[in-house]
């Protein structure tokens, strides 16, 4: 192909199609390559999202692409303590979702190449030279959307590859119904991670396991489901990685930007990924179109979302402090909490804090209140769904 376009994005999934369609909207020209013949299958995610992402990105989501609307997130605790977060969100028809967000980006004369699977890239006089097997395409810009494979760096080495944290899905039809997203942090079942029960619509659930020391995620998944009652028709299964070492080093080089897991932008704590990729998608086109019409820098791209994500290092740390503690550990640290932290004010979680260091020093020791910032920076407000 000899023209040259203004952005090349590589990845149709909701960061790459969002990503062309704020590139369109401001006069760029854009193409969009996919490796898959049907971008969005299979679903690799629990597919939830909070309202809030959605007013934060401006995506007014069809209601054919929502499966469920929910009022919140609950935590349990071994030893079953619960705290609950009422936060409104949906859970997504993913497959529908993605496509009609692609949809949206043709309507808008993004030129679409699907099946392209990108194997070369290669900068020369300013303008980037892509290769997809036997198909050539140029362009001065490449936002790479590309998720876990992260290809743009998997070809340029720009960082070091990221650290992963494995997931198992099963879609399972319940006889029963929830509006209430639920975690579970039971180191029994999943070591160094968490489990999830994600409510859709015809009492269809999505439960899963996530842990950063797989061993036989199948076998710990189902003693959990057969542990909570969760038994039911599996309709289907799905797998997959994320990016759990937080963002690239470098999320932007010479005519080049990283978004979404292709970045490393996943919320550290329990790896939600969508509202980060929509947001990141929003930074990339302004930072395009601003280096391409204004000669400003590329790396005002980093500006943008260090000054809007969460901070990453924190959250990280109280992480790793959180899956060190036993499950006694945080089954004590569970107790602390009230039933409700919607409304958990400085002061309460100051009492909080004291109720600790007075009663229970070692939690303290063991990095609690590390562990409880990164609940904290986990909310809507800071991206953590």
């Amino acid at each position: 192909m000899d023209k040259i376009f203004d952005v090349l994005i590589i990845g149709a999934g909701p960061g790459g199609s969002k990503a062309a369609l704020e590139c369109i909207k401001r006069g760029l020209s854009v193409i969009l390559l996919d490796s898959k013949k049907k971008p969005g299958i299979p679903v690799h995610c629990g597919e939830c999202i909070s309202e809030y992402a959605f007013l934060n990105t401006s995506v007014k989501a069809p209601d054919h692409t929502i499966s469920k609307k929910v009022r919140g997130v609950r935590v349990t605790f071994p030893g079953n303590k619960t705290t609950i977060l009422k936060e409104s969100g949906f859970v997504l028809n993913k497959d529908k979702f993605e496509s009609w967000l692609l949809e949206e980006a043709i309507n808008n004369d993004v030129h679409v190449a699907l099946e392209n699977k990108v194997d070369g890239l290669k900068r020369m006089n300013g303008i980037w030279q892509i290769s997809s097997g036997k198909n050539r395409y140029r362009s001065k810009i490449v936002i790479d959307a590309s998720g876990v494979n992260s290809v743009s760096n998997k070809i340029l080495k720009i960082n070091k590859p990221f650290s992963y944290t494995t997931g198992l899905q099963y879609e399972v039809k319940v006889a029963k119904e929830s509006d209430i997203i639920d975690f579970y942090l039971w180191p029994e079942y999943a070591e160094n991670g968490y489990l999830w029960v994600i409510p859709k619509a015809e009492s269809h659930f999505n439960i899963g396991l996530l842990s950063t020391t797989p061993k036989n995620l199948e076998e710990d998944l189902n003693r959990f489901i057969n542990k909570t009652g969760l038994n039911g028709k599996v309709v289907k299964k799905s797998a997959g990685r994320i990016p759990a070492s937080g963002p690239f080093v470098n999320t932007f080089s010479e005519g080049l930007i990283m978004i979404g897991d292709a970045a490393g932008f996943t919320s550290p704590l329990f790896e939600g990924g969508t509202h980060l990729a929509l947001k990141s998608a929003c930074f990339a086109a302004k930072t395009a179109y601003s280096v391409l019409r204004e000669g400003a820098y590329v790396g005002n791209y980093e500006n943008f979302w260090k000054n809007n994500f969460p901070p990453y290092d924190k959250i990280l740390k109280g992480k790793k402090k959180l899956y060190s503690l036993s499950g006694k550990e945080m089954e004590r640290l569970g107790a602390y909490l009230p039933v409700d932290v919607t409304n958990h004010n400085i002061i309460d979680k100051i009492v909080t804090g004291l109720k600790m260091v007075i009663k229970d020093p070692v939690l303290i020791k063991k990095g609690a209140v590390d562990i409880m910032r990164a609940f904290e920076n986990s909310k809507s407000v800071h991206y953590g769904w």
